[in-house]
């Protein structure tokens, strides 16, 4: 059963809208409780309610930020990281996400001001209670205290992605007014190892294998630890990052799913593969609360109207995009995961060429004709990306409106796959083996996938090292980019990313109805004004309107 309480995100517009430090109105208003009030009378249900507010923006801030389109973080990294295609030609909008993509970024995209806006109204969230909750009497001491180690460990956790992408952000140990200046990365990276080291102590532990149901999508001791050896290695720490993944396998309470592509469905909803995740409600009463389910379905809607979409998956409702892949990872995924010319269960659940759109034992066309391409089909070289999108097997069955069609399967922030690949990772760059050694951990992984072990533990082989073996498992996860940076490959990798557009036309005989090769595809190609990788890009640019606002905010160099 599903545990987290929806009741309160309809608190996040209150506690947001009272978050200007200006007083424009010192008389009080008649019904209408005080902040300091409302955290210290809060009964159990409305303090989870203050926890779980944080984790709904979280999630938001992950998946969606602007015009309930597909432009959350992680779609924005990886077009950073060169694996996605999002945006179209007729879509060059400045303030969008397609300056992600062609690596034309400025400090005033709106995409780069509804990011760092929302990861800090996550801390926000988080500061509220972390201040104003020890005050209360009312609650179960137990329930007070693990709600304040859940709200310390998103902080945290939040913190170290805005420090990764920002460098040196202010630090919010404390809610802000604004008027807070740059904080050396160190500092932060301090406070982000303290906290999160603290905390876990402090969260349960699931009972174990099958335990997640619950605790629901909490936060647990091991999912902190699993976060603290993630900020160990983007530092380079590799034994105390070490330490604390092993800290995650040795529990015993975590293993992969049997099938990669149940990550995209119900199967995976709390499953021992999940770490992290957010729990979406099938409760019918929330589904349009923006507290449960989500319109999902407006950024993962598979395609747009240029291409039919199979039976198996949801058909556009709106932009459509955020749903293809770019040659250099179709290539990878070509070259890295197929066992004798045949695709292997990850490549499956990745990713769909246009011709295998045709594999009748894969995709049926019921409700539509043919996946035919109907025109031009903007910003494709020919492949789709499968992981992720939504599934008809995943609706919320209460709603048949497909604008209004709920997606019922959880969001998973942090898999066991990432955790066992950041072990090995660790263990390659030197530190030393613990439970289990750093080849197992790859190997684990490369098993699910359809692999055959790799011979040895290596960073940089194409076929089977750590750096290959992250891409194809954890596209679409958001840490491509932030991988080619902290591994200083970004200048070499994303050297020409973003410098071509291109627009997928289908089979050179116009009969785009029929399979055929895909040496027979025509890909048009464009020239953008992107210059590629550049050194300003290992600290994104501070949004124009705080940096003029606030004096003591100093702007990354380069922008």
């Amino acid at each position: 059963m599903k545990k987290i309480l929806y009741i309160a995100v309809a608190i996040v517009s209150a506690l947001l809208a009272g978050s200007c430090n200006q007083d424009y109105l010192t008389i009080d208003q008649h019904g209408v409780q005080s902040q300091d009030v409302v955290y210290k009378n809060a009964d159990d249900q409305t303090a989870n309610s203050f926890i779980t507010a944080a984790y709904y923006q979280y999630y938001y801030a992950g998946i969606c930020m602007i015009n309930y389109t597909y432009n959350g973080s992680n779609i924005l990294l990886e077009c950073l990281g060169g694996d996605s295609l999002n945006g179209a030609k007729n879509a060059d909008s400045p303030l969008g996400w397609n300056p992600f993509r062609d690596y034309t970024i400025s400090s005033q995209n709106s995409m780069i001001q509804a990011w760092w806006s929302n990861n800090y109204k996550i801390m926000y969230l988080c500061n509220l209670i972390i201040d104003n909750l020890p005050a209360n009497e009312v609650c179960t001491p137990s329930v007070k205290e693990r709600v304040i180690a859940e709200a310390r460990a998103l902080r945290s956790i939040v913190m170290m992605s805005t420090v990764q992408l920002w460098g040196n952000p202010p630090l919010a140990d404390h809610t802000l007014d604004g008027s807070e200046g740059n904080t050396p990365a160190a500092d932060s990276w301090a406070f982000i190892y303290n906290e999160l080291a603290e905390v876990a102590e402090k969260l349960p532990s699931k009972s174990g294998l099958g335990g997640q149901a619950a605790i629901g999508g909490h936060l647990t001791k091991e999912a902190v630890y699993a976060y603290l050896g993630k900020a160990y290695l983007w530092n380079g720490e590799y034994e105390n990052a070490a330490t604390y993944l092993d800290k995650v396998i040795s529990s015993k309470k975590y293993a992969l799913l049997d099938d990669f592509n149940a990550i995209n469905t119900l199967k995976g909803d709390l499953s021992d593969e999940y770490v992290f995740e957010y729990n979406l409600t099938e409760n019918a009463n929330y589904a349009t609360s923006q507290a449960g389910g989500f319109i999902d379905i407006w950024f993962t809607g598979w395609l747009n109207s240029a291409l039919n979409p199979p039976d198996q998956l949801l058909p556009p409702t709106g932009f459509g995009y955020g749903s293809t892949v770019s040659k250099e990872f179709a290539d990878f995924m070509n070259a890295h995961d197929k066992v004798d010319g045949k695709q292997d269960a990850r490549y499956m659940g990745t990713l769909v060429s246009f011709d295998d759109l045709f594999d009748s034992d894969r995709f049926t066309y019921n409700k539509v004709g043919k996946p035919g391409l109907l025109t031009t089909y903007e910003s494709c070289v020919g492949y789709f990306q499968l992981k992720y999108t939504t599934r008809e097997e995943n609706l919320n069955k209460a709603y048949t409106n497909v604008m209004n069609a709920q997606q019922a399967r959880n969001t998973p922030f942090m898999r066991y796959a990432e955790v066992l690949l950041n072990y090995a990772e660790a263990v390659a760059m030197g530190a030393s083996q613990k439970s289990i050694s750093g080849l197992e951990a790859l190997n684990m992984v490369r098993r699910r996938a359809g692999l055959s072990d790799a011979p040895s533990l290596d960073m940089n082989n194409a076929q089977y090292g750590v750096k290959a073996e992250r891409r194809a498992e954890l596209f679409s996860e958001g840490a491509r980019f932030i991988d080619l940076v902290r591994w200083g490959d970004a200048a070499s990798v994303l050297k020409d990313t973003g410098k071509k557009r291109f627009n997928f036309v289908g089979y050179k005989d116009g009969n785009n109805n029929v399979r055929q090769d895909p040496s027979q595809w025509v890909v048009d190609s464009f020239d953008t004004e992107g210059s590629g990788w550049q050194e300003k890009y290992k600290a994104l640019p501070f949004p124009f309107s705080d940096v003029t606002a606030n004096e003591n905010l100093t702007q990354n160099p380069g922008w």
